[in-house]
């Protein structure tokens, strides 16, 4: 699914990047900007971006960001998070096979009130906001990523929305608190609660990480829960096992991209997560008992 809500006026999206764009959701109203891409053979060339910005990884997608004045070369992936300065001239490209990147645009008014609520000086906050840097993602900004991502790009909630706020905010104040790890004594934020089951937790997860390498064990972790209890609630609730939902919600993915037309069969393939076209070609034929390619020419 290509999306663009809200197509913004903001430097450093007039042009849509080199190589084959796959997915791309951007919405920069709010006080949390949001641009999500997922692309193969990623390439943007030099440009600059009116917000300080915070770029997420995910899955296996690796990238390099080159910056100019001072001329310097990050290395990201999914373990960090490099944050870049408004207007610093830097370019992106992805160095894994799939780009799949989401970027966060905070307003100077929710920085402000990030600063005041972790007790951070003006002089920390210039920091932040005047220089590049790399810092390595604690798994409690990996969930609040997790969150954001499903309300944002598969729920599709708008960024005034009461959770998405909540959650944007927590991301923020969790980077801070990386950054300047003395702001936590001081530290008034709440975490997150949660009254959800384990198998909705582990939904969450699944379906914000759909076409990511997924297995029993990872979802069970995210989840809270050993690998044989979530197996076990999911067959009670569910009447499946984590692995099969995955390749079911997968495959169903790829009925609908092909349905809209617009990518190739072997595009597809490789948006939902296979590696192997021909397995996804006989296991696309056994689900829904036509080829994918069928489905495309339909």
């Amino acid at each position: 699914m290509k999306k663009k809500t809200s197509f913004p006026q903001w430097k450093g999206f007039e042009k849509s990047p080199e190589g084959c764009l796959l997915e791309q959701t951007i919405d920069l109203d709010g006080e949390m900007g949001f641009a999500y891409e997922r692309c193969c053979e990623y390439y943007k060339d030099f440009h600059t971006h009116d917000r300080l910005m915070f770029i997420f990884p995910r899955g296996s997608s690796s990238m390099e960001v080159r910056t100019k004045a001072p001329a310097a070369t990050f290395k990201v992936d999914a373990f960090s998070i490099l944050l870049v300065p408004r207007d610093l001239v830097h370019d992106d490209e992805g160095t894994a096979s799939i780009y799949d990147t989401v970027a966060l645009y905070p307003s100077e008014e929710l920085l402000v009130a990030a600063a005041k609520r972790l007790g951070l000086s003006h002089q920390q906050m210039s920091s932040v906001k005047m220089d590049c840097k790399k810092i390595i993602r604690s798994e409690k900004i990996d969930r609040y990523i997790q969150e954001y991502f499903f309300d944002r790009v598969l729920s599709g909630k708008s960024a005034d929305n009461e959770d998405v706020v909540y959650v944007a905010r927590r991301i923020l104040d969790e980077i801070l608190c990386i950054v300047f790890p003395e702001c936590r004594r001081e530290s008034k934020v709440m975490t997150v609660a949660s009254d959800e089951s384990m198998v909705t937790t582990a939904l969450r997860f699944i379906e914000a990480n759909l076409f990511q390498e997924l297995s029993l064990d990872l979802i069970a972790k995210a989840s809270g829960a050993s690998s044989s209890t979530l197996l076990r609630k999911f067959k009670d609730e569910l009447k499946s096992t984590p692995v099969a939902y995955v390749k079911n919600r997968r495959l169903e993915e790829a009925h609908r991209l092909l349905s809209g037309g617009g990518r190739s069969v072997s595009e597809v393939a490789i948006l939902v997560g296979y590696e192997n076209f021909g397995a996804f070609s006989e296991a696309f034929k056994a689900k829904f008992r036509v080829p994918p390619s069928k489905v495309r020419s339909g």
